[in-house]
């Protein structure tokens, strides 16, 4: 994988314009990528949708949600073993291992910074990444009988 492949700009996006632009509770990343990036993840995405099945009761990322940060990418990795094929899992350790982003603020940016964490927030892959990592939540969540049922 070159090194500067998987080069994202992250622009702050306000969510509500009614709210304060400056409340970082009102401001949601997005990874703006260059063209090439997102072409081989729709080609690794393509792949990925070929085999890949999840649960029914799994939905994946919701509107005006935000959780792909919190995504551990070892345990993304090891959840996809069972799951992808195996060049596709190698490819994408491969690509997000030379993962780096700059963050634009107020027309200012960062130096490069290398991301070890999260999947990219606006990317391609990003929902099915997203849903293969939280898969097993609803077996958990259905096996375990503490809490309420509604229904």
């Amino acid at each position: 994988m070159p090194k500067n492949f998987n080069i994202g700009m992250v622009k702050l996006l306000v969510k509500d314009q009614t709210k304060d632009p400056n409340d970082i509770n009102n401001l949601r990343p997005l990874t703006i990528s260059e063209s090439w990036a997102i072409i081989f993840e729709k080609i690794i995405l393509e792949e990925i949708n070929r085999t890949l099945s999840l649960k029914s009761n799994q939905f994946g990322f919701r509107p005006k949600s935000l959780c792909g940060h919190a995504v551990n990418r070892n345990n993304l990795w090891g959840k996809m073993v069972s799951k992808v094929e195996p060049y596709i899992l190698r490819t994408l350790i491969n690509y997000y291992s030379v993962s780096k982003i700059v963050i634009v603020i107020n027309d200012k940016t960062t130096s490069l910074i290398k991301t070890t964490s999260g999947v990219k927030q606006g990317g391609p892959l990003s929902p099915s990444l997203f849903s293969i990592y939280v898969d097993d939540l609803g077996d958990d969540l259905d096996q375990d009988d503490s809490g309420i049922k509604i229904g």
